[in-house]
């Protein structure tokens, strides 16, 4: 099954096609210019340096967040695009859940956590075990806040920390509670398993594709977004 995987719901964006578990190609960028610059043109260069058009993709899988508001909008509304003229199978995915993957063989809770602006982050928190991916919890919250939740809710535990906010965390201080966690994330940077990248690439990956394997598709119609607060234009109206 061929599946173009679009992810917009950071600064960065970046498109991959994965069919099973092989990752046929990926394309990663981060530059000044808007997504809606940039999206589609990345999208079209991909397919075609595959040799492939969007009639002989089988599916879509998107990002809805969270993220971005207007990075996330941009890419349901490409998604819907390819997926709408032939009615493809569009897979939702969450970019913190995605951005877990990237722990690849660790085994332990896993923190994800994205630059949300204003000292917050959009955090998710999962168990990963041989058998699987359990989620915790995902949500926004002050990366102060989530720090200390994470060192008072699963003292004694191995915690991997992934994403944009990492190595914040990693370096900061007061974190002795979990020395061998930070011990044990320094090695998987060091083992090249530490992916901090976008959902995108992890999602291409073996690890990553599984869970969206496991999801339940919906119709391009159906696909929404994810936000988990409010816009700064919904929050400024209503202030």
């Amino acid at each position: 099954m061929k599946t173009i995987v679009i992810d917009t719901s950071s600064a960065a964006a970046s498109v991959a096609v994965v069919e099973g578990e092989t990752v046929l190609g990926e394309f990663f960028i981060q530059t000044e210019r808007t997504h809606s610059q940039q999206l589609l043109p990345m999208a079209a260069s991909l397919l075609e340096s595959l040799g492939l058009s969007v009639r002989q993709l089988d599916a879509v899988a998107v990002c809805v967040g969270p993220g971005s508001f207007t990075g996330v909008r941009i890419g349901i509304s490409t998604a819907k695009g390819f997926a709408q003229p032939f009615d493809l199978p569009v897979y939702p995915f969450s970019s913190t859940r995605l951005l877990s993957a990237g722990a690849g063989v660790f085994e332990g809770i896993v923190v994800s956590a994205m630059d949300a602006k204003r000292g917050n982050v959009y955090y998710g928190i999962y168990r990963r075990r041989v058998q699987g991916v359990e989620t915790l919890e995902e949500g926004i919250l002050s990366l102060e806040d989530l720090k200390t939740a994470i060192l008072e809710r699963f003292a004694g535990e191995r915690v991997l920390w992934m994403g944009d906010a990492a190595a914040t965390v990693i370096d900061s201080e007061g974190q002795s509670a979990h020395e061998a966690a930070h011990k044990a994330a320094h090695e998987m940077v060091r083992e090249g398993l530490w992916f901090a990248a976008s959902p995108a690439l992890n999602v291409a990956r073996a690890s990553g594709f599984a869970d969206i394997r496991e999801a339940v598709s919906v119709r391009y119609d159906a696909v929404d977004a994810e936000y988990v607060q409010k816009s700064q234009a919904e929050r400024d109206h209503h202030a």
